[in-house]
């Protein structure tokens, strides 16, 4: 019998690549029999490993950064991504009909992220200041981010910045454009 290691996950992008290595035999080959659990985000899913309800956990970099400016005694085993700009995993999401088309035009606008305050808020916030806009004036909700691309067609939400593999199929609908890749804006590359 294979050793259990169990496993929360943030919602939405993040449990993507944890939920492939599973589907496709990877942890089996590795060696291990893992457990999943979706979390809710990616403070809750750091707050159950550091408790001991998990073995490990796949949580947001803000979460982990948090943890660790408090002196939480957290360790990154692996990356969940690696950003580059000529290669972008998510960009930021306008209806194609919403008339949105530079970053003044989201002041004062609804846009979402998966967590309030997760890395996908940060780089909004960063994209806007460094486009033109005013990111103070932005009201973040949470919206799955599986679900932005409808919420953004359903006109309940302004903008979103969107994750593979939920980006190619929102593009594919042909009712959401990407305004810029606003992760980019906070760094090169991370």
């Amino acid at each position: 019998k294979l050793p259990t290691i169990t496993l929360i996950a943030s919602p939405d992008d993040a449990i993507t690549p944890v939920l492939y290595a599973k589907t496709s035999g990877m942890f089996e080959r590795a060696g291990l029999d893992v457990e999943i659990t979706k979390g809710s985000g990616g403070a809750a899913v750091t707050a159950a490993v550091v408790g001991g309800s998990y073995n490990i956990g796949h949580a947001g970099l803000l979460a982990l950064l948090t943890a660790h400016i408090h002196h939480v005694p957290v360790v990154i085993i692996a990356p969940g991504a690696y950003f580059q700009p000529q290669n972008p995993y998510a960009g930021l999401l306008v209806s194609t009909t919403g008339g949105i088309t530079t970053a003044k035009d989201l002041n004062g606008k609804i846009v979402s992220s998966a967590t309030l305050g997760d890395l996908s808020t940060v780089a909004i916030m960063s994209w806007m200041e460094a486009n033109g806009g005013d990111p103070k004036s932005l009201k973040f909700v949470e919206i799955p981010m599986g679900a932005a691309g409808a919420a953004i067609e359903a006109n309940r939400v302004y903008a979103a910045s969107v994750p593979e593999p939920f980006l190619d199929a929102a593009l594919q609908t042909g009712k959401v454009k990407m305004l810029g890749t606003a992760y980019a804006a906070i760094a090169s590359h991370y």
